[in-house]
This record gives C-alpha cells, structure tokens and sequence, in this order.
C-alpha cells in the first residue's frame, strides 16, 4: 500500500512541476491591431510596453514610441540621438536589446559598459 502511495506521490509532483514552469523571459502579451508589427515587447508577466525605433535623419537621430499593452494606444515619443564608439557604424537594431522599460516617463536602458552604442535624449 505504502509502495502506492509513494508512486502516486511521485507521479503528482512531477506532473504539476512540469505543468507550472512558465518560461517568463519568454512571455509576450498577444499584440493589439493598433501596434506597428516591428514593435517589440518588453516586460514580464506584471506589464511592459511595446517599443518601436525608428531612424529620423541621417544624423543618427532616432525616435522612441512606446506603446500602452493593454489598449495599443501610442503612449510616447521620445527622440535620442546614437552615439556610437568611432570604430562602430550607427545600428538601430542593437537598440532593442539595451532598452529595458518604461517607467511612464523615462525609457530605462540596462546598464552595459561594454555596449556600443548609447542614447542621449534630445530636447
């Protein structure tokens, strides 16, 4: 009977284990109609924002828009200028990976000494 027992045991623990594990660096919310499809999402299970960057000139200018996840609405705009190390052309696409979130006022960047490139806000 004991022997049983333990197997059952055995059997709910490994069955809920593997049914709970949710990868959440890997969580995105379903993206809304009203958001550009080049968007990307960053956040977590607990909220984000949806951030795309556009180039504005041909002075390394680029534009921010953060978008709400919940209804799609465009929630800012912010113009940064790229400022690269002198060996390293200007890439907008390894922005995506230094932006970390949006606090409703300020895009946060995660702090990599190493990177590239780095953004300094326009007026």
């Amino acid at each position: 009977m004991m022997k049983y027992f333990k197997m059952i045991l055995l059997f709910c623990v490994l069955f809920i284990s593997g049914c709970t594990s949710i990868e959440v660096k890997d969580y995105q919310p379903k993206k809304l109609a009203n958001i550009p499809d080049s968007a990307f999402w960053k956040g977590g299970v607990d909220g984000g924002n949806w951030f795309l960057i556009k180039p504005v000139s041909s002075e390394n200018l680029v534009a921010i828009s953060v978008y709400n996840d919940n209804d799609g609405s465009l929630t800012k705009t912010i113009t940064f200028a790229l400022i690269c190390k002198e060996d390293k052309p200007a890439q907008t696409g390894d922005l995506a990976k230094q932006i970390n979130c949006f606090d409703g006022e300020i895009i946060h960047f995660i702090n990599n000494s190493d990177a590239d490139c780095s953004l300094l806000k326009t007026q």
